[in-house]
C-alpha cells in the first residue's frame, strides 16, 4: 500500500468500513436510483463507445446511455465468470459488496439455474436488496446478508464463482480480502475483479494529485496494479489474466461529464485515463 496517498478515513480498516458506511447507508436518491428504469441499480461505471450524438442529446437521452453502459459492463463481468462452463447445476456465486444488487439480479435473469448470494457493509442497501429479493420472488435463489466483505458469513468452499465489481478499493490491503475470497470458493472456483487502479509501473510520485481527490469522493483507497497481482499470489489464488479497459472508459466519463446528474468527479477520471496514470482492468483469478 502506497501510504502516502492515505487520506484520514484511509488510516486503518476501521476508519476506512465506517467511511464506507457513511457514504452508502445514506446514498439513496441518487443518480444510480434515478437512472434505473430497467430495474437495475447500480453502483459501478460503465464501457463504451457512446452510441448517441451526447451534444444533441437531451438528458433522459443520456441517462439511458448511461445505463446501458453500465449495464454493458455488468454483461462483460458474466461473460468472464462464464457461468455453465465449470459446475453445471451446483453454480453458486458470491457478490463480495453487492450495493443494491443490479449485478445479482442481472445475473439470476440470465442464468435460470445459477444462485447468487450477496453481502454489504450497510443497512439500507441490505434491506433494499432483501426488499427486490421478494418483490422479484427470487428467496429460492438468492440472498443478501449485512457483513463486511473480510469476514463473509459462509462457511469454507460454499461459493463455484466470487466476483468484486468496483469495491475492492474498500480494503485498505487487498491480500486480507483474497485470503477470505480464497476460503469461501471451491477448488477451481472462478474470482473476478472489475476495478480502477492507479499504473504502479510509473513514477507514482504524482499520484497523489488524482487519487486523493477519488479517494476522498468515493470513501475509498485507491491500488496500484500491481498489488492486485502480489495480494492475488500471497492469497493463494491463481491469476489467470488481466484485461485492460481504459480505453473503453474514457467515452463513459466524457458522456457523464456532459450530463446533468454528473458528480463533478469526470475530469479526474477522463485526465488519467487518457495519460495512462489511472487504469481500468477486469482481473480473473482461480483457486487452484
Amino acid at each position: 500500500m502506497y501510504t502516502q496517498f492515505k487520506n484520514e478515513h484511509t488510516q486503518n480498516q476501521n476508519k476506512l468500513s465506517e467511511a464506507v458506511f457513511d457514504y452508502y447507508n445514506n446514498k439513496i436518491n441518487d443518480r444510480n436510483l434515478i437512472q434505473a428504469t430497467d430495474g437495475f441499480v447500480h453502483h459501478h461505471f460503465g464501457l463504451g463507445p457512446t452510441e448517441i450524438d451526447v451534444q444533441s442529446a437531451t438528458t433522459e437521452v443520456i441517462t439511458s446511455e448511461v445505463q446501458r453502459q453500465e449495464n454493458k459492463l455488468t454483461s462483460h463481468m458474466m461473460t468472464l465468470l462464464q457461468f455453465d462452463k465449470f459446475f453445471g447445476k451446483e453454480e453458486r456465486a458470491i457478490d463480495l459488496g453487492c450495493g443494491r444488487g443490479g449485478n445479482i439480479f442481472r445475473i439470476l435473469e440470465k442464468y435460470p439455474k445459477v444462485r447468487v448470494d450477496g453481502v454489504n457493509l450497510t443497512e439500507y442497501q441490505t434491506n433494499f436488496c432483501k426488499s427486490e429479493i421478494i418483490k422479484r420472488k427470487l428467496q429460492d435463489r438468492t440472498e443478501v446478508r449485512q457483513a463486511n466483505f473480510l469476514s463473509v458469513p459462509y462457511a469454507d468452499e460454499t461459493f463455484t464463482h466470487a466476483y468484486c465489481c468496483e469495491v475492492t478499493q474498500y480494503a485498505l490491503e487487498l491480500e486480507p480480502l483474497f485470503k477470505e475470497v480464497h476460503r469461501v470458493l471451491k477448488p477451481g472456483g472462478r474470482f473476478v475483479i472489475a476495478t480502477w487502479c492507479f499504473n504502479d509501473n510509473l513514477n507514482t510520485s504524482e499520484f497523489y494529485k488524482f487519487i486523493e481527490p477519488i479517494n476522498d469522493h468515493y470513501a475509498s483507497t485507491m491500488h496500484g496494479i500491481n498489488e492486485y497481482k502480489n495480494a492475488l499470489q500471497e492469497s493463494g489464488l491463481k491469476l489467470i489474466f488481466t484485461e485492460d479497459r481504459t480505453q473503453d472508459l474514457i467515452p463513459y466519463w466524457e458522456l457523464r461529464s456532459n450530463w446533468e446528474l454528473k458528480s463533478g468527479i469526470e475530469d479526474h477520471f477522463i485526465e488519467n485515463h487518457k495519460n495512462n496514470n489511472l487504469n481500468y482492468f477486469f482481473i480473473v483469478a482461480t483457486k487452484p
